[in-house]
């Protein structure tokens, strides 16, 4: 761990480096039936990708940079579900998106991973919550990268449920 550990959980960039490989696991052999189902709430796991690509650029790179260019910038909200009806990407294959999703997140966490204390304790004033540090929007990043991994999870457990046949009764 860096200089930056007693900022920063350990594992954090992990998380992040590591979710462009869990959400491939997940949903990068899936037929498009599935892939594009939705499920109660309305999203397919599609859907679910295609939000968490849209929201990464402003929600952890353009936040990140703010903060590390200017002593207490202001840090615009973001619109997620206006992030991801812009970015066309609902539309996009799983395939795509995957790659995608890869390719950006392993661009952003390069200047991630260099960053020491100092720089993930700068912070700013976001419009809506108030003060907020670099580190702060790292945390925030894992912990939204891990929730949108269970909601996957969770819609793609009733398509495997459906084959369990007598092993419904297991447990």
């Amino acid at each position: 761990m860096s200089e930056a550990g007693d900022l920063l959980i350990v594992g954090t960039l992990d998380v992040l480096a590591g979710t462009p490989a869990a959400m491939r696991g997940l949903l990068g052999a899936l037929p498009d039936v599935i892939a594009t189902r939705p499920a109660d709430e309305g999203w397919s796991p599609r859907d679910v990708l295609a939000h968490v690509l849209a929201v990464q650029p402003g929600a952890l790179a353009h936040r990140v940079q703010l903060m590390l260019d200017a002593d207490d910038p202001a840090i615009p909200g973001v619109d997620e579900a206006d992030a991801l009806e812009r970015s066309g990407f609902r539309e996009r294959p799983v395939s795509w998106l995957l790659a995608e999703f890869e390719r950006t997140r392993q661009q952003h966490l390069g200047p991630l991973r260099a960053l020491g204390s100092g720089q993930l304790g700068r912070s700013g004033r976001h419009e809506q919550l108030g003060t907020i540090s670099v580190a702060n929007v790292l945390h925030h990043m894992a912990f939204h990268d891990l929730g949108h991994l269970q909601q996957i999870t969770a819609m793609l457990q009733p398509v495997y449920d459906e084959g369990r046949g007598r092993m419904r009764d297991a447990y």
